[in-house]
């Protein structure tokens, strides 16, 4: 860090973006959760041989981590 002035306004807006986020923290996560689930059993019955890796329920609301049978991370086909 350099000396000099702090930025006063970002700093402010930082401090409500937490504000916000934590008085909507209960609903949203409820609100995510619900489309996770949608999301996990769709998945699951849509794609063959697919698994949910991890707990079913126990699990972060914004989480979700599918394992395909049959197919290598490295063949999904992304390029470096």
């Amino acid at each position: 860090m350099r000396p000099g002035t702090e930025n006063v306004p970002a700093i402010a807006g930082l401090a409500k973006a937490f504000e916000l986020a934590q008085k909507d923290r209960i609903k949203e996560s409820k609100r995510l959760a619900t489309l996770r689930d949608y999301f996990i059993k769709r998945l699951l019955a849509e794609i063959p041989k697919t698994y949910l890796n991890g707990h079913a329920t126990e699990r972060l609301p914004n989480n979700i981590n599918i394992s395909v049978l049959g197919v290598e991370g490295e063949s999904c086909g992304f390029i470096s």
